[in-house]
């Protein structure tokens, strides 16, 4: 990088904000690893875990469109400072819960519904201020440390899970509420204005013109709609696939640190990919990423259902560092496309789409393992992911991504 404009660690506001989120994220992850533990270990059962797996993908599904509309409306600072104050409510009610020995399968999921339906509301208002807190030269960055971030929570948060868990099963719902006053906080050292501008707010047009107009722009552009499909699918199977992560290593023996020790593992590839983030995307086109992960998963899948906690672990890590400079890229070419007054509507449009499937995987993969095994249900999603690889292949849509991010990134 060339100016100190472009150099992010000078930039104060992006600085708090990272920190925040980062605090944050791995309290997210500590609670996320525990919470289908918690009912697995309680009642042995892979489809009430898999219910309960699914409780926030439904819940964030229910309020995204909403959500983007009201970040492009009204102030964007204001929803990211009362979202994670709900959550640190809601998840501090069942560390309550579970401190006092009375876990209840419905309170769980419920719990579960209404974070999801938090994270549904913020998602878009975080996805617009991240635009405002850094100049359009320090996206690309701050995207890679994004992910760097969240593949760094993925390492360091199951095994921390674990041990919290092991020591008290309340712990990492505990650490987790704390950890979401840490975000309100990393948004309060923000100075710089995080929209919407007042032109925009004061164009009151009903709201549900509003998420329809995102709704629009998403269906007028290829591109996108190639990314809505294939994100919704592939989000869908990778999720299950998490699920199974835990079932296969819990069917060999394995308890909780195991299982975290293994979630580390695949986390790692991910941390790695967003170092080299920079080098691959300037070398590979979108496409090739593309078809690059869609493949990877596939054999991954096959893979897990015959190694070992540590041979996963390392399958998992090997898609996660291809994930990784993908979605780099797929976020760069959002940022360019979508016009900042609707970047609300139509970045939470692409996660209603994106997401609108990963319910469906907990519920499909707790009911195939309780019908046969955590093997056969390995390798139906291996067969899945080979489907949707070939269907890439012959679509023309992705081709837009040959386009070198540089020449995005610049635009």
């Amino acid at each position: 990088m060339s100016t100190a404009d472009e150099k992010w660690w000078r930039n104060r506001d992006y600085i708090g904000w990272l920190v925040g989120e980062s605090l944050s994220t791995l309290g997210t992850s500590l609670s996320r690893f525990a919470y289908p533990l918690l009912i697995l270990f309680a009642t042995h059962s892979p489809a009430r875990t898999g219910i309960v797996a699914a409780a926030s993908n439904v819940g964030a599904l229910t309020t995204v469109l909403v959500g983007g509309a009201l970040a492009d409306r009204y102030s964007r600072r204001m929803l990211l400072v009362v979202g994670p104050i709900v959550q640190a409510l809601i998840v501090g009610s069942v560390a309550v819960a579970v401190a006092a020995g009375h876990v209840v399968l419905v309170h769980v999921v419920l719990a579960g519904l209404v974070d999801g339906a938090v994270v549904g509301v913020t998602t878009g208002a975080g996805r617009a201020a991240l635009r405002r807190i850094v100049t359009p030269k320090q996206y690309p960055t701050a995207v890679s440390q994004y992910f760097m971030r969240d593949m760094g929570t993925r390492v360091a948060g199951p095994p921390l899970g674990g041990v919290l868990f092991a020591v008290s099963r309340a712990l990492p719902f505990v650490a987790d509420a704390v950890s979401y006053l840490a975000a309100v906080a990393g948004i309060a050292v923000v100075r710089r204005p995080l929209g919407p501008d007042p032109v925009d707010a004061s164009e009151r047009e009903p709201l549900s013109r509003s998420v329809a107009s995102g709704v629009r722009f998403l269906l007028g552009n290829g591109y996108l709609r190639f990314l809505a499909w294939w994100a919704a699918v592939m989000n869908m199977l990778g999720a299950g696939l998490m699920l199974l992560v835990i079932l296969l290593v819990r069917a060999r023996g394995g308890g909780a640190a195991v299982i975290g020790g293994t979630q580390a593992i695949g986390a790692t590839g991910g941390i790695v990919g967003a170092l080299v983030t920079g080098w691959i995307v300037r070398r590979l086109a979108g496409r090739m990423l593309v078809i690059a992960l869609s493949w990877t998963m596939a054999a991954a899948a096959f893979a897990m259902s015959v190694l070992p906690p540590w041979g996963i672990g390392a399958m998992m890590s090997v898609t996660a560092f291809v994930a990784v400079p993908l979605n780099v890229t797929f976020d760069t070419y959002e940022m360019q496309i979508i016009p900042d007054a609707m970047l609300g509507r139509v970045t939470t449009t692409i996660d209603l789409f994106a997401n609108a499937l990963r319910w469906l995987a907990p519920l499909t993969i707790g009911f195939i393992v309780e019908a046969s095994s955590a093997r056969i249900a390995t390798l139906v999603w291996g067969a899945a992911f080979v489907v949707v690889t070939l269907l890439v292949m012959v679509n023309r849509s992705v081709h837009v991504l040959d386009r070198p991010i540089v020449e995005v990134a610049a635009a």
